[in-house]
């Protein structure tokens, strides 16, 4: 078999400390998946009687996976509702032209951090985040939980459903703000590149000794 040359050992050591190195970077700039972070989404307040008329946002999840929500209102006079569906029960809904409201029909649980400043953050389980002037809650999702303050895995398809309503009578508008971000492929790039990164730095190591250890009848 034909000994690889220095500069090849060096090419390959080089490009196995790269990949050791970009696999935590990669993992954690690629941690999250954003799938919409914005301000001042608008709906109709027709929303809390019509799930065709409600803002949806569909997401899937995968074992153990999560979802963030940051949910906020910074606008006068609008109550925003914001509940988990499964993609089934909220098809299901919207098929029904409107029989059912998504105010009367209940979502799955997700786990609410709020922070006392005497005991540090604790989080609630609810169905239901209701936002009004200056109201901002962050959600984690995992499926569905319990009243327990318990949230646990339960991989499937979802979406995130946004109703509201707007007091001043001149006005049906319901603004809001919402950012929703799921697991992204960070953890994954991470564990491929550091073993092949270190995968390749050990095949460098053996190479390097046996190349330079004195074989039997070569010594002197």
């Amino acid at each position: 078999m034909k000994e690889l040359d220095r500069k090849t050992q060096l090419i390959i050591l080089l490009v196995g400390v790269g990949l050791a190195i970009a696999g935590p970077l990669f993992g954690l700039i690629l941690e999250r998946r954003t799938l919409v972070n914005k301000d001042e989404i608008i709906i109709d307040q027709d929303s809390q009687v019509s799930f065709e008329d409600v803002y949806s946002l569909p997401f899937t999840l995968k074992k153990n996976g999560k979802a963030i929500i940051e949910f906020s209102v910074y606008y006068e006079n609008v109550t925003a509702n914001l509940k988990i569906f499964g993609q089934g029960k909220f098809d299901g809904e919207v098929s029904q032209n409107g029989t059912n409201d998504p105010q009367t029909e209940n979502g799955q649980y997700f786990m609410v951090t709020t922070r006392d400043w005497t005991w540090g953050p604790f989080g609630t389980t609810m169905r239901l985040a209701t936002c009004a002037l200056d109201d901002y809650y962050y959600i984690e999702f995992m499926g569905d939980g319990d009243n327990t303050n318990r949230i646990w895995s339960e991989p499937g398809d979802y979406v995130v459903v946004v109703y509201g309503a707007n007091s001043f009578v001149n006005s049906t508008t319901v603004k809001f703000n919402l950012k929703v971000t799921i697991d992204g492929v960070g953890p994954i790039l991470n564990t491929i590149f550091s073993i092949v990164g270190w995968g390749m730095m050990v095949a460098i190591g053996i190479i390097y000794v046996v190349n330079n250890y004195p074989q039997k009848g070569e010594e002197e």
